[in-house]
């Protein structure tokens, strides 16, 4: 009889914490829900400047080249050179 009021005692505890984890997983959610929310960026529709002002300004277009592209174009120059003084010698 003592064994089972302990297994009885034992399954309420496990409830009563399992109980305990599941309303902080609740409230911890929605407060990280909530959180998210608030960082999100807020575009004021109204407050937006005008096209004109947005779109003056020119931006050049930037060509970013690669190392592994430098050396195929340098490795390309060569041949065609080597290509250009076989044929200007045979």
């Amino acid at each position: 009889m003592k064994k089972e009021t302990m297994q009885k005692d034992q399954a309420e505890e496990l409830r009563h914490l399992v109980d305990e984890i599941e309303d902080n997983k609740d409230t911890e959610v929605s407060s990280t829900i909530l959180e998210r929310e608030t960082d999100k960026r807020e575009i004021d529709i109204l407050n937006l400047p005008p096209r004109k002002e947005v779109h003056t300004t020119i931006e050049r277009t930037k060509l970013r080249i690669s190392k592994p592209f430098i050396r195929i174009i340098f490795v390309i120059i060569i041949l065609i050179a080597i290509l250009i003084v076989s044929y200007y010698f045979m």
